[in-house]
């Protein structure tokens, strides 16, 4: 079940990349085509948090920061990025309120 979730969280974060912000939760949703069964694998609270690390990578690259700018700025350790970015985990609450902040 584990390994199904992670492929889930893969391919959303593929579709939010590659669809940009034209894409929302029920969309990757239903472009994943999940069933009931799929659906309680992945929260929409996960699927928000992928999209927010999603928009995250755009913003660094739109407004050209360097990692340590960054790091700096949302004060998050590089190992705890990294984690985040690599689809290892994602964002607890309070790293999330921190992305939501750096978004504006």
């Amino acid at each position: 079940m584990y390994e199904e979730k992670d492929w889930i969280m893969r391919q959303v974060r593929r579709i939010a990349e590659g669809l940009g912000m034209m894409v929302g939760k029920e969309s990757i949703k239903e472009l994943l085509k999940i069933d009931k069964s799929e659906a309680s694998l992945i929260s929409d609270e996960e699927i928000e948090r992928i999209i927010a690390i999603v928009d995250v990578n755009r913003k660094i690259k739109s407004d050209n920061l360097s990692e340590e700018t960054f790091l700096e700025t949302i004060q998050f350790t590089t190992d705890q990025w990294a984690s985040i970015n690599q689809e290892q985990r994602v964002p607890n609450d309070q790293e999330y309120q921190a992305i939501l902040n750096f978004l504006g």
